[in-house]
């Protein structure tokens, strides 16, 4: 159950990462800074 759980949260993540890379193309340190945090 853990596993699935934790499985999401990585798709889920990289789902939002490549929604912002593509979102903020202009941006690179946008995108640096937010995962910086």
């Amino acid at each position: 159950m853990i596993q699935k759980i934790l499985k999401a949260l990585v798709s889920l993540r990289a789902f939002i990462f490549i929604k912002i890379f593509t979102f903020s193309k202009d941006s690179p340190t946008f995108v640096l800074n937010f995962f910086k945090t």
